[in-house]
């Protein structure tokens, strides 16, 4: 059963320079503490998509609003005041003296591991030590090269172009993660 669906939790927030993590309220909590709920979940959450995307039309100045409010909204550190990571509800901190760990949190976060399930499984394999996060990476990397390799042939040229871009540069990212992490010797 997903425990997120009966209860608010608050997602994780995360400074890495102080190595410090600090939760925070749902936009949905504070979108209805200030009383949109009816306008925003007929723009966002109406079953039926063209209801809403006509509502989003004709509601421009409020999805405007909901963009900065709310979705545009920084959360600063409250120590040193640089602008938060969101990690998910999911995400559990490392001790702050734990610098190799919040480095390999940090790395994990850079290649867009998000700790955001429905709460059914938890956060996953998270590797503590250097051995486990090279397994981790080389995993990802064939995991990525699998996708590059094993792609749609019914999308058009455009799409594929995009897709190879964007599954080239997933595989990069991990390789300049593997060379730091192996050569460097950063962990």
């Amino acid at each position: 059963m997903c425990r997120y669906a009966f209860n608010t939790y608050k997602s994780h927030y995360v400074c890495f320079d102080c190595r410090k993590t600090f939760k925070q309220y749902p936009v949905e909590d504070l979108i209805i503490r200030d009383g949109h709920w009816e306008q925003y979940r007929r723009a966002y959450n109406e079953p039926n998509r063209f209801k809403a995307e006509k509502y989003r039309e004709e509601n421009s100045a409020f999805v405007d609003l909901i963009d900065e409010k709310y979705f545009g909204r920084k959360y600063p550190c409250p120590q040193c005041s640089k602008e938060m990571t969101n990690m998910g509800m999911d995400f559990k901190a490392p001790k702050m003296s734990a610098v190799k760990e919040w480095t390999i949190i940090q790395s994990l976060h850079k290649l867009g591991h998000a700790f955001q399930t429905c709460g059914c499984d938890g956060p996953g394999f998270i590797p503590i030590n250097k051995e486990d996060y090279i397994a981790y990476l080389d995993k990802r990397k064939r995991h990525y090269q699998n996708m590059l390799d094993h792609r749609a042939d019914t999308q058009t040229e455009d799409d594929i172009k995009n897709y190879l871009n964007y599954w080239t540069s997933k595989i990069e990212l991990v390789n300049a993660e593997l060379k730091k992490v192996t050569t460097a010797n950063i962990i």
